[in-house]
């Protein structure tokens, strides 16, 4: 659950929220059995200022979107005002 106002963004999260336990993974070496034990329930707070334009970059680099491809965009919208 988060909210953002502006450039700012807070999230609060749970991981594990009903504390189950499980193995993260479990592996046999030499007839022997090993497991990691997976984490308790974890709650927090993420506060970003940012946030806004860590997005931006990260959704710009997924699309590839290079510089060109954003003057011809912004042209054509311009353009068609």
């Amino acid at each position: 659950m988060g909210a953002r106002k502006g450039k700012t963004q807070i999230d609060l999260w749970v991981r594990n929220a009903l504390s189950k336990k499980y193995a993260t993974f479990y592996f046999e070496s030499f007839g022997n059995g090993f497991a990691q034990a997976g984490k308790p329930m974890q709650i927090g707070i993420d506060y970003d200022k940012n946030r806004l334009e860590q997005e931006l970059i990260y959704y710009i680099e997924k699309l590839d979107i290079n510089e060109e491809k954003l003057f011809l965009l912004f042209y054509e919208i311009f353009d068609k005002m």
